[in-house]
């Protein structure tokens, strides 16, 4: 294997002449090959005979796997990928939803001028349907004591049940919605005489025993007209249908949202 010695500028040279699909400025190169001349470096290049070069380029080569499909990578800005604002929604599709025009007046429906929170209440739960509660609680307090008369026992708080009312379905929701405001470890510390649990408004407005046998038979819906769970037509929210209903009703009728609105993470938990 011989060598022979290239100067710096027969380097550069052969590197501008060896590659004929690339353009290059002529001017660079002169300027390239007027300093390796002036430098007056030289290098030490190897000659290899024929049967060497083929050896190298069979042995040495990288492996290269024929028939690569390389995926074309889009830039943003071309032709079917449109660039995306940090402040535009784009569906999955790549194309941008026509939304409806938003028409509706926003705001309370309802005159609300000296209203005391009790009105407000009143907004949503008016009597006709408290007494739809009053009604079916009633009715699966007969269900249940009907089901179960041979098993009750005499001491048990249901042998001592009678029918509620109207009014007496205002306290027991009063005091519900109060529990919300004062937190205590259990339903019957709310009854509780000690000096440091005591809250009198409970035992001023129902008696414990009373307002745990309403919790126990309180009913929106009558459980006889219920279909088995089989059924392709069973609602999972039987329960509470009558309930859900009523109130997606009056939320529309009282009050419209505007056009923005932000969902809190907790109602959708």
């Amino acid at each position: 294997m011989a060598s022979r010695k290239v100067t710096a500028q027969q380097v550069v040279r052969m590197l501008f002449e060896s590659s004929s699909d690339h353009d290059y400025d002529t001017d660079s190169a002169s300027e390239a090959e007027e300093e390796a001349g002036d430098s007056g470096s030289e290098f030490s290049v190897q000659e290899y005979s024929s049967d060497e070069e083929a050896t190298l380029s069979a042995d040495e080569g990288p492996e290269l796997e024929e028939d690569i499909d390389v995926p074309r990578v889009q830039q943003p800005g071309a032709e079917g990928f449109p660039i995306r604002r940090p402040d535009t929604w784009i569906a999955p599709n790549m194309e941008q939803p026509q939304l409806p025009a938003f028409t509706s007046l926003p705001g309370c429906r309802v005159n609300t001028e000296n209203f005391l929170p009790v009105h407000f209440f009143h907004l949503f739960m008016d009597d006709v349907f408290l007494e739809e509660i009053v009604e079916q609680t009633n009715v699966y307090a007969e269900q249940y004591l009907r089901d179960n008369a041979a098993r009750l026992k005499p001491q048990s708080r249901a042998t001592h049940w009678v029918p509620t009312y109207l009014e007496e379905m205002k306290r027991f929701l009063g005091l519900s919605f109060l529990m919300g405001l004062i937190r205590k470890p259990s339903l019957a510390s709310y009854w509780s005489t000690s000096p440091l649990m005591a809250t009198a408004i409970f035992p001023a407005t129902m008696t414990r025993n009373r307002y745990l046998l309403l919790l126990r038979m309180l009913h929106f819906v009558d459980n006889a007209l219920a279909l088995p769970r089989d059924h392709p037509d069973c609602d999972r929210l039987f329960k509470i249908r009558p309930v859900l209903d009523h109130f997606v009703d009056r939320f529309s009728e009282v009050y419209v949202p505007g056009k923005e609105i932000s969902v809190d993470e907790s109602l959708v938990r």
